[in-house]
């Protein structure tokens, strides 16, 4: 019973990790030319935080596209990707305009947790860019 008490109370500082998370849709596919929009759901300890969108199949190596701070950014209908964060919802959605072929790929919704030892929370999803006929 005491070594079950000790693996728990080892455990307890990693349970609030298991229960944050961000999740969207596993794969969109969308025609050559369209536009998309990709709901990123998250945990209501996440409303403050810094939400964005970035192309690429790991963090390291994602290219951001779009930042809920990006303050300086006017959003615009002709803006080829557009973010929007609902704290009420719950919910940041991305828009993604006039999408070509070359698109097609992995795409992540991040929330930046920060710090050295905090990882950001992710979820990764596949668009697939259909060509038109």
């Amino acid at each position: 019973m005491l070594r079950l008490s000790t693996i728990t109370l080892l455990l307890l500082p990693w349970i609030p990790v298991f229960l944050c998370k961000v999740t969207t849709e596993e794969e969109f596919t969308v025609l050559e030319g369209g536009s998309l929009t990709i709901p990123c759901h998250y945990e209501p300890q996440y409303v403050s935080y810094v939400k964005y969108w970035c192309q690429g199949r790991t963090k390291e190596f994602c290219t951001i596209l779009a930042r809920t701070d990006d303050h300086h950014l006017i959003t615009t209908a002709d803006q080829k990707v557009n973010i929007f964060d609902d704290p009420v919802q719950l919910v940041f959605t991305v828009t993604m305009n006039d999408i070509k072929e070359g698109e097609s790929g992995w795409y992540m919704c991040g929330v930046e947790i920060g710090g050295m030892w905090n990882a950001d929370d992710t979820s990764f999803t596949n668009i697939k860019v259909i060509h038109g006929e």
